[in-house]
């Protein structure tokens, strides 16, 4: 009885949110109401079914059920996987299927990522090679034709994710999270920004009109270290970056102000990438090693991971803050899909 409940509801679920069981569910339909007659006389009206044997009724009928029943079984042939990381304490273990589109979540496969501390070095380092048998080699949604993330934990552990997810999918979105919606809420980034405002990024210790041009060829004229600090939750300060770095490192910021979620929708994000992606460039040499220091709600920590590119931005440090010691604490060196 309950096999049976659970397969009508799993067809009404279907029928709702898929166009292709759409379409069955229209022609059924169509097959179905040719079965009724009105009969309108003076005074009263009357309808009756059909006895069935209506030719293009009985075809409509025919079409309508064999492509449900085929969608139903066909499925996952196109499926959608959304991979959960709950990583927090106090994150809700249930993932946020409710968050996808209704016509894509009732083909989604959900795969719940290890729950472990992402702010624990040895943890993420552990994490990173199960992940990358799990995403990178797709050992569990070789037919997902697309895949969803949804994160949160510290920012190496949320780049490492990203990356392992641009190396292994062409279609990957990321979900974010806003606490203070309904006492915390996923989404998916809306595509385009609500302002025209041009966003671009700006120096976070700007003096004599210096610009971004000037403080990389300034980086640039030895070949020491160098770090880059992206604050667009909160600014980065130097006193906070390790001291061999403190004055040979880009602290950037974004030209709209600094907050929660300032950077919740696609477009906005693929601007700054944009720019990321030239800075990491431009700051590349043989044997340097690039310091990356970032504040930034997840989506965009995971994104950063994405477009990270193996051949033009060199070996990179994911650096972790601690609110305990307001310091980076420890780094993972990146390169290559190598860690260490």
């Amino acid at each position: 009885m309950n096999n049976s409940y659970n397969f009508v509801l799993k067809i009404l679920d279907i029928m709702i949110g898929d166009t292709k069981a759409k379409i069955g569910s229209l022609l059924l339909l169509a097959g179905a109401t040719l079965q009724i007659n009105f009969v309108i006389e003076p005074n009263k009206y009357t309808f009756s079914i059909g006895d069935g044997t209506d030719i293009i009724s009985m075809i409509l009928t025919i079409i309508g059920a064999s492509l449900l029943i085929h969608r139903y079984f066909t499925i996952t042939d196109d499926s959608i996987t959304l991979f959960y990381g709950a990583t927090l304490s106090n994150m809700n273990n249930k993932s946020p299927e409710s968050a996808l589109p209704r016509r894509e979540k009732y083909k989604t496969i959900v795969k719940n990522l290890k729950r472990i501390n992402s702010y624990d070095k040895n943890e993420v380092l552990n994490d990173y090679q199960f992940n990358k048998i799990l995403l990178g080699e797709r050992v569990e949604n070789k037919e997902s034709v697309k895949v969803y993330i949804a994160a949160l934990g510290s920012f190496p552990y949320l780049f490492l994710l990203g990356a392992l997810a641009r190396n292994a999918y062409s279609n990957v979105k990321f979900l974010d999270f806003n606490r203070y919606k309904d006492g915390g809420k996923w989404y998916i980034l809306p595509l385009f920004k609500t302002t025209d405002n041009q966003l671009t990024h700006k120096l976070l210790y700007n003096q004599d009109n210096t610009t971004i041009e000037d403080e990389i060829n300034r980086l640039n004229n030895n070949d020491a270290n160098v770090g880059i600090a992206l604050g667009y939750t909160f600014p980065i300060k130097k006193e906070v970056i390790p001291s061999s770095l403190q004055n040979n490192t880009l602290y950037l910021t974004s030209s709209e102000e600094t907050r929660h979620d300032i950077l919740s929708n696609e477009e906005a994000q693929e601007l700054l990438l944009k720019d990321i992606s030239y800075y990491l460039n431009s700051l590349s040499k043989p044997n340097r090693d690039i310091h990356l220091f970032v504040s930034a709600q997840a989506s965009m920590c995971m994104n950063i991971g994405k477009h990270y590119m193996d051949n033009a931005h060199g070996a990179i440090l994911l650096y972790n803050y601690s609110n305990e010691t307001r310091t980076h604490d420890w780094s993972i060196k990146f390169h290559k899909g190598v860690v260490e």
